[in-house]
């Protein structure tokens, strides 16, 4: 039977989309191509589109209830007879997109930052005779991402087309925001942040009526010949194991970077004779970009917002070329500020403006003069809007929500309507600001989890429960707005998907405590025990206790456990050293470990297991000196007395721990997640598998120079890789999956997991070696160095069969300069001094042509724009791959072929003339009998776009 998609005629922007969407989809979904019609059909199935108050809508007034729907609710009904049309409306166009994107999931699609997961068989639901009533309303007003700029895994690599697709699946995930922050200039550490060219730092004068700059300062987003955030600067080309085959250009970096290849930041900044239009391309290069991105963000309904740190850091080049010696007075920060301002209005559209509090202020607190000064900049800043006139708000943003003597006391000083909003501390793992409940009832208030952290950038990071828990904390504390700070899309799709569903709905918030635990003693079972002959700490203790798990802040500490005095035997883990066969006496009852390292997890994990005796524990100190992300650290102690009260200097004993207390519960999110992955055959397995290590992954990388170190790491690999035995399940599941579609998604993970199980070994290798190397056994050496190549080799194939996105291509990057070459560079120099003749890596660890990645995969164009496509060959071949492409439901394909960029990098670009209606495409590369095709579905071969008029 025939299938309609009813509209009303001379739709706009948004509705009509929504029935593109909706087409598009059906027909993916094996359904014959519906017809986009504005009236109803005399026959036939017919899906209405359409707002409040439409004339297709008045026979049905009586099963709509639009009350309270605001702007963006939307409403899903149909009767469930096979008579009746599926009615998809709400009050605005944009919610009636969001009801189409609802209505899609309903029927197995799922949506997500990177992409579309298209189910590998045919519509199992009869979307005719179904009953539907369902009403959604957003919990929060604002909702969206916050890509982080400074690393290559995040939007330092985006282009044009990327920042597209990013707002294109905005809309589809029912989210509306889309932030950005600008790093400032940092003359003291140039090697660490860079200045950024998001947002111009002069005075108005200083820009040209179009936006253009007439003068600027050394900036940077990532290329990787730079030296910033302990990088070590390559050419790609120069990559072990041919992994640089997968970059076209020795410098890679975003194309509004190009012909700054040779600067290197970390001089410029330092050099007296740049010249002060040097960097003005650069500019005005990305200003275009945010310019022509930001306007269709309008056009998605998805609002914008960028910003700078406050106090305003005048870059050098700024303050040479306007004469500021000494600290900036009031009217030069204003006159800086309206510059600003002025030179975004007249470059690109914009809806917020934030100023972020310093990030020294999460990791070593503020002075009084900090805050002052930060009060004062706000004001500026204020006074400079309203001087220019500025078609944008002005928001707070930071590390942490204001100043430590009153997280809250902004709120004393700044309009009402100022939305107040910041990043969750300790790189996500604190839970939301509790302040945010103080602020004013009318305040608007965004609060922003960490959907990754940067220590465990190289790694995938699941905190679906961590996600749930932020949300359902940031409704009770009264914000109006979700964010989620992050760099990847491929890796964090469930967190990222999680945080959005929980925007609009918390089904499960009845299981979540409001009490959040994060430490604790371990043992349910366990008791309190008074020894009134003893005196101190040891007047008491907790008996049949099994471990404590303490938060603390990263650093390194030696560790001393004090017992009751008996005769026991015991094995003690304190994170993943273990400490076997200790005895506890009358003589010695306490066991002190020094040079115990706490990284960003935040948590010190103690475990007994008790071999002889009964020991009972009375006491936990923690000494030594905290170290943190960027900044220098401080002495900490902290003293438990276990099973008592608080005295002297030791706190009380702590209450149960409760694992994963931090979290909401997760199994339904992925069993719905993995079945649409994986499919019914192994995606209930593979839920059970995530669920499980949902917050409980393990951290082979950590921050010492920079975003996930591998680590010298000189615990065995045979006492750590238990933690990685998930991956070894997880790869058993592949016997289960057979559909093209969903062995892609599968090998992604499954590749996904196994690079994070050799950065692991990796590092325990790496360990074994130093200490092979102290004990001057260099035969031992050598065969750790022989271990570390195999072990890089997997590790580089596991990279290359994971990259789908930017991202991973970033974490390549990552990989490559801050582990693999650093490291084999150190165990070669200590080498050279014993063996003349060392082994080395493979050339290449894939020969021949494995499969198609498109880094940037587009689902729909505006009209007008043409289509531009990379694709790179993993492997490699002398053949270049072709695009068959053809409007939608159409029989003939008209073919392209790619053009060869460098190594295995092709591009390709269709005309807009040749795309006047939606269209599919697929890639394939034939080569010596095999076909490599793009995308891989066993169920439509082709990646469908949609041309949004």
């Amino acid at each position: 039977m025939k299938s309609y998609i009813v509209t009303e005629k001379g739709m706009d922007l948004l509705t009509g989309l929504a029935a593109k969407e909706l087409r598009r989809y059906l027909y993916v979904l094996g359904l014959e191509l519906p017809l986009i019609v504005n009236k109803m059909p005399d026959s036939g199935n017919a899906i209405i589109a359409a707002c409040k108050g439409s004339r297709l809508l008045e026979s049905y007034g009586h099963v709509l209830d639009y009350t309270d729907l605001g702007e963006e609710g939307y409403i899903l009904y149909g009767s469930g007879t096979g008579k009746d049309p599926v009615i998809l409306t709400g009050n605005t166009e944009i919610s009636v997109l969001y009801a189409a994107y609802h209505f899609l999931e309903l029927l197995g699609i799922r949506f997500y930052l990177h992409g579309d997961t298209i189910p590998e068989e045919d519509c199992a639901v009869d979307i005719w005779n179904r009953k539907i009533n369902i009403r959604e309303i957003p919990i929060f007003k604002e909702r969206g991402i916050h890509p982080f700029h400074d690393f290559p895994e995040g939007p330092d690599w985006w282009n044009k087309d990327d920042y597209y697709a990013i707002l294109t699946q905005l809309p589809k995930m029912r989210a509306n925001f889309f932030a950005l922050h600008t790093y400032p200039e940092n003359r003291e550490a140039p090697k660490a942040m860079t200045a950024e060219p998001l947002v111009w730092i002069g005075k108005k004068e200083d820009c040209n009526e179009d936006g253009t700059v007439k003068y600027s300062y050394p900036v940077q987003h990532f290329k990787t010949n730079g030296n910033s955030w302990g990088y070590h600067p390559m050419k790609t080309k120069d990559y072990p194991c041919g992994m640089g085959n997968i970059f076209e250009k020795d410098c890679y970096g975003p194309d509004y970077m190009q012909g700054y290849e040779d600067e290197i930041y970390s001089h410029e900044i330092h050099e007296a004779d740049v010249p002060a239009e040097k960097y003005n391309r650069m500019f005005n290069a990305y200003g275009k970009v945010l310019a022509e991105t930001f306007s269709y963000a309008k056009k998605m309904a998805v609002k914008t917002c960028i910003g700078t740190e406050a106090p305003l850091t005048i870059p050098e080049a700024v303050r040479k070329r306007l004469g500021i010696t000494e600290e900036p007075d009031k009217e030069m920060i204003q006159s800086l500020y309206e510059g600003i301002f002025e030179r975004i209005k007249r470059t690109h559209s914009l809806d917020y403006y934030w100023m972020w509090t310093p990030e020294d202020w999460t990791w070593l607190g503020n002075t009084k003069e900090d805050t002052e000064k930060t009060i004062r900049d706000f004001s500026c800043a204020l006074e400079a809007k309203e001087k220019v006139d500025a078609p944008f708000e002005l928001a707070v943003c930071g590390w942490t929500l204001g100043p430590q003597e009153d997280r809250a006391a902004f709120d004393k000083y700044l309009p009402e309507n100022m939305p107040f909003s910041c990043i969750n501390r300790n790189v996500g793992f604190d839970p939301i600001e509790p302040k945010f409940q103080d602020l004013k009832k009318d305040r608007p208030s965004w609060a922003i989890p960490w959907l990754e952290d940067d220590p465990a950038m190289i790694s995938p990071q699941l905190w679906v429960g961590r996600m749930r828990r932020d949300a359902f904390d940031a409704k009770r504390y009264g914000c109006d707005g979700l964010l989620g700070i992050h760099w990847r899309t491929s890796s964090i799709a469930p967190n990222i998907k999680a945080l959005m569903e929980a925007a609009w709905e918390q089904p499960w918030d009845e299981s979540v405590s409001e009490k959040i635990c994060l430490e604790g003693y371990v043992g349910a079972d366990s008791y309190t025990e008074e020894y009134p002959e003893c005196k101190g700490v040891l007047n008491t203790a907790r008996k049949g206790c099994s471990g404590y798990v303490l938060k603390l802040p990263p650093g390194n500490y030696t560790v001393c456990m004090v017992f009751q005095k008996c005769d026991a035997k015991l094995d003690i883990k304190i994170k993943n050293l273990i400490l076997r066969d200790r005895m506890i006496s009358e003589e010695n009852n306490e066991i002190c470990v020094p040079d115990i390292e706490v990284e960003q997890d935040t948590v010190l994990s103690i475990d007994f297991m008790v071999k002889e005796g009964c020991p009972a524990i009375s006491a936990v100190t923690i000494e030594g000196a905290t170290k943190n992300n960027q900044l220098a650290g401080n002495d900490f102690s902290r003293k438990i007395n276990c099973g008592g009260t608080s005295r002297q200097d030791y706190e009380a004993d702590l209450e149960l721990y409760k694992k994963n207390g931090r979290c909401a519960p997760t199994g339904d999110f992925y069993r719905n997640f993995s079945v649409a992955e994986f499919g019914k055959g192994a995606g209930e397995k593979a839920a059970d598998i995530f669920a499980e290590q949902d917050g409980n992954m393990p951290r082979p990388s950590r921050w010492e120079d920079g975003p996930g170190n591998i680590y010298c790491n000189e615990i065995p690999w045979d006492d750590m890789k238990k933690q990685y035995d998930f991956v070894d399940e997880f790869e058993k599941l592949g016997t289960l999956i057979h559909s093209a579609g969903e062995k892609s998604r599968y090998d992604y993970w499954n590749h996904t997991f196994q690079a994070m199980k050799r950065t692991a070994e990796i590092g325990c290798l790496w360990g074994s070696f130093e200490i092979h190397c102290k004990a001057d056994s260099h035969e031992s050496a050598l065969a750790d160095y022989k271990e570390l190549l195999r072990a890089v080799e997997e590790l580089e194939y596991h990279l290359l069969m994971a990259v789908e996105s930017n991202g991973d291509m970033g974490v390549i990057t990552n990989i490559q300069q801050r582990a693999v070459t650093p490291i084999l560079r150190q165990c070669k120099d200590k080498l050279t001094k014993w063996y003349s003749d060392l082994p080395e890596l493979k050339g290449n660890v894939v020969d021949k042509a494995l499969r198609l990645v498109v880094p940037t995969a587009r689902t729909s164009l505006q009209r007008g724009e043409d289509l531009r496509l990379k694709v790179i060959v993993i492997g490699g071949s002398e053949i270049s791959p072709v695009l068959d492409i053809r409007y939608i439901g159409c029989s003939e394909y008209r073919r392209y072929k790619f053009a060869k960029c460098e190594r295995w990098v092709y591009s390709l670009t269709v005309p807009a003339a040749e795309l006047a209606e939606d269209f599919e495409y697929h890639i394939s590369l034939e080569e010596n009998g095999r076909r490599l095709v793009y995308p891989c579905s066993s169920k439509h071969q082709d990646q469908t776009v949609v041309i949004a008029d």
